[in-house]
Order: structure tokens, then C-alpha cells, then sequence
């Protein structure tokens, strides 16, 4: 899909400021999972071909216990957003007159974030509704890119080293949900409520374990490209671009973030 003209944000919600992304559905709109993440060192650093493989064979597994399994990904689409499709921001809406879709109103996935991202601003709505799919290090994890849940390395004095997390832990779910990729973890922490506890599931060797990060809570914003550690800073317009624990990178003045 290399247009976002028409298409169903209730069904198709993802990160719309990446490179490549994929989302793999069953025919009756459940998402098994998606994939594709972004990092401050580069577009497509998170992603591998490896990568996708794990994950694709994830859902064939997932997909042959369905719908058994279907309580593990009956909120994986997403709450439903303020608008359903593209034309109805108020900043596209230009683009949904005409007849035909052409070069001049081409409606890309980076119109769609900042179209998300300059709503909110403009209503003062509260930052972490702002489409931000936090990088998992806002947590303590690193997740090697060729496996998409094993945990690779567990950041000292973070959420995760406070639940006791270790290198080699699989991440199964994340507050019931399947965890299939990178992505859907990302896709978790963004849609985590306000004040919602994080409950993580994994397996370690041949146990089970459900792990609560202490003192987590999804109280703020973040930008998936930052990492733990940025400092905050203002954006010249006076923004304060830093809320809770986690912590916004600027907004340039082309718009999105």
C-alpha cells in the first residue's frame, strides 16, 4: 500500500511515520501482528529479514489456534480513533474532493502522523494520544531484531530491571495480549492507559513467568525514536517537550515530530 487515501483507520492503525510496515490480519480483521519499527540510528536498524521470518511463522503458529486463542488478540486493532479515515482530519480534507488520486493529492503514512500530531497540539489535547509508539528501551528492554521478542540486554535502574527482566527472556504478552514482533510491543506501550500497570509475560527456560515493572505507568508522551537518556528540551515555540517518565523529541518546524 503506497497510498493512505481511503483507507479504514479503525482497521489499518499503525506507527504512520516509518520506512516499511507490515500488518498481518486473519480474513476477519484480527491483527496478528505488525512489523516494522524505527530508532534513532536509522529507519530500518530495528528491521531484518530474520526478523520478519520469526514473526510470519509467529502467526502461522498463532493462526493455527484460532479462534481459540482469539482473547490474545481481540484488542490488537486498537481503540477506535477520532477519525476513520485520512480526508476527515481537518488538514486533509482538501484531499478528499477530488475525483481521482494523483501526485497533488497523494495522501502518504507521514501525512497521517502529522495530521494526528497537529490536531492535538492545536485542540491541546494531551501529548501521549500523539501517535508516538515508544521505543521498548523507555522501558529497559532491548529486543535482538532478528528473534523480535527475546530480550537482548536490560538497562540498569529501569521498569524492566526493577521486575527482574534478564537477557533471554521471550516476551509472550503484554497485559494479555500476543506479542509477536518489536511493533507489537511498541503498539502495547502506546495504547497503555493513563494510568494502566504494565504486566509483561514471558518465558524464561521452561517457565512462565508474569512480571509487573514497579512504578510504571503510562503517564506521558514519547517519541519512538528517542531513547532513554535524551535530554528535554524546548521546541522555540515554547512547548515543553517532556512528560512523566518519558520524553518527547522536538517538533521541527516541517511538521510531525
Amino acid at each position: 500500500m503506497v497510498k493512505m487515501n481511503g483507507v479504514d483507520l479503525r482497521q489499518f492503525q499503525f506507527d504512520f511515520d516509518l520506512t516499511w510496515s507490515a500488518l498481518i490480519l486473519h480474513p476477519d480483521g484480527t491483527v496478528f501482528a505488525r512489523y516494522g519499527s524505527r530508532t534513532v540510528e536509522g529507519a530500518m536498524v530495528s528491521n531484518s529479514a530474520a526478523g520478519l521470518t520469526a514473526t510470519m511463522r509467529r502467526v502461522l503458529e498463532a493462526y493455527r489456534g484460532y479462534p481459540a486463542n482469539r482473547g490474545r488478540f481481540q484488542f490488537k486493532r486498537g481503540s477506535p480513533p477520532r477519525f476513520e479515515r485520512p480526508e476527515d482530519f481537518p488538514y486533509l480534507a482538501n484531499r478528499r474532493r477530488a475525483r481521482r488520486v494523483n501526485r497533488g493529492n497523494c495522501i502518504h503514512c507521514h501525512n497521517v502522523h502529522e495530521a494526528f500530531h497537529d490536531f492535538e497540539i492545536d485542540r491541546k489535547g494531551r501529548p501521549e494520544r500523539i501517535y508516538k509508539y515508544p521505543h521498548p528501551e523507555n522501558i529497559g528492554l532491548r529486543i535482538a531484531k532478528d528473534s523480535g521478542i527475546e530480550v537482548s540486554a536490560v538497562l540498569a535502574d529501569s521498569p524492566a530491571s526493577r521486575a527482574r527482566l534478564k537477557p533471554g527472556d521471550v516476551l509472550q504478552a503484554v497485559n494479555g495480549q500476543a506479542i509477536l514482533s518489536i511493533a507489537d510491543l511498541q503498539f502495547a506501550l502506546h495504547h497503555l492507559g493513563e494510568k494502566e500497570e504494565l504486566v509483561l509475560e514471558v518465558r524464561r527456560d521452561d517457565q512462565r513467568l508474569m512480571l509487573n515493572p514497579e512504578s510504571f505507568q503510562r503517564v506521558g508522551g514519547v517519541d519512538q525514536r528517542c531513547p532513554v537518556g535524551l535530554a528535554a528540551h524546548d521546541d522555540g515555540d515554547g512547548r515543553i517537550l517532556r512528560f512523566g517518565h518519558w520524553k518527547l523529541c522536538p517538533r521541527r518546524k516541517s511538521g510531525g515530530l
